[in-house]
């Protein structure tokens, strides 16, 4: 616990999820033309969405994502 190197497979996917997030809100803002705040209602359906995203189509070194991996 606290350790870098034990943590680095989990730090490597918040970093996926947290620039996934930044990239949907982004494209969302530009869309619509407004800007979407950090207390917005989209931004939980961002994060949860984000994650889905990762999960279906990020694939790994062995070019499997987690979910061809699940199924």
């Amino acid at each position: 616990m606290g350790d870098h190197q034990s943590n680095g497979m989990i730090e490597r996917a918040v970093r996926l999820i947290h620039g996934q997030v930044r990239t949907l809100k982004s494209s969302l803002e530009s869309r619509y033309e407004k800007v979407v705040g950090g207390s917005h209602w989209a931004i939980p359906w961002l994060i949860g969405h984000a994650a889905r995203v990762a999960n279906r189509y990020h694939a790994d070194s062995d070019g499997l994502s987690a979910y061809r991996r699940w199924t």
